[in-house]
């Protein structure tokens, strides 16, 4: 996906924001965007617990949160009385860090109008006002290790209720993962979600009752597999899951679920 434009989000509405151009740079821009950094796949922190003698026990993995750095230059216009303190003060009077204000950062291709964003507050802003080309670089930490989309449709219960497949499409380019809700129109004792293929399924035995709701969470360290009765998320399903199951993830393009 190529972006055109980074969004600087904020107010209690998201009425304000600051728009800067990757591709339609003119002699009127005042902040130009000369890198972006902390936009490939995270991080991942793995726990490996010692033993007592020698070795380790593997306890589990993470993705390590986002954190985006971007590297701007001023482009004040001076006949307008702009110059390079003029831009950095604003920027601050943007960026400084408020106790409760986060910022949304949105990558935005303004031709298609497909965007993908993440919730952060500012870390850092280091100035080098001291060089020919004077420029600031901004750190922001995110919320999250992932960056959500712009496109998202809620499927219709009513168009699927008795259907045992549906689609759901992926639009990026690698693997993400599934947060699916059933809602049992009967009782059972068996509850399976399958994927692409017939290795991809989680296979959960309990005696379900109708109208019993089963929460699955696919996402990277928070997997989670739950039974909802009567309004209440009552039951942690992991220990009825099938020792072969495997946490489905949605693969790029179309998937039947």
């Amino acid at each position: 996906m190529r972006f055109t434009k980074i969004q600087l989000i904020w107010g209690s509405e998201g009425q304000e924001r600051l728009t800067l151009d990757i591709d339609q740079i003119t002699p009127e821009t005042p902040y130009v965007v000369k890198s972006v950094s902390g936009l490939e796949p995270p991080d991942v922190t793995i726990s490996i617990g010692e033993r007592v003698l020698e070795g380790g026990v593997y306890q589990g993995r993470r993705p390590t949160n986002r954190e985006i750095v971007i590297l701007l230059a001023f482009q004040p216009n001076y006949e307008n009385g702009e110059d390079p303190s003029t831009l950095r003060k604003a920027l601050y009077q943007i960026l400084t860090p408020r106790l409760d204000a986060a910022l949304i950062c949105r990558f935005w291709d303004h031709v298609s109008n497909y965007w993908v964003q993440t919730f952060c507050h500012t870390k850092r802003i280091e100035s080098n006002p001291f060089t020919k080309d004077p420029e600031v670089q901004i750190t922001l930490s995110c919320f999250s290790a992932y960056l959500e989309e712009s496109v998202y449709t809620e499927p219709n219960p009513a168009t699927l209720s008795g259907k045992s497949t549906m689609s759901i499409i992926n639009r990026g380019d690698a693997p993400t993962s599934l947060m699916l809700t059933t809602v049992l129109t009967a009782a059972t004792n068996t509850y399976t979600l399958t994927g692409n293929s017939p290795s991809q399924f989680m296979k959960s035995t309990y005696a379900f009752l109708a109208n019993d709701k089963v929460v699955i969470d696919t996402t990277l360290g928070n997997r989670t597999a739950t039974r909802i009765r009567t309004g209440v998320a009552d039951l942690n399903l992991m220990p009825y899951l099938s020792v072969d199951s495997n946490w489905l993830m949605l693969e790029p393009g179309v998937n039947s679920i």
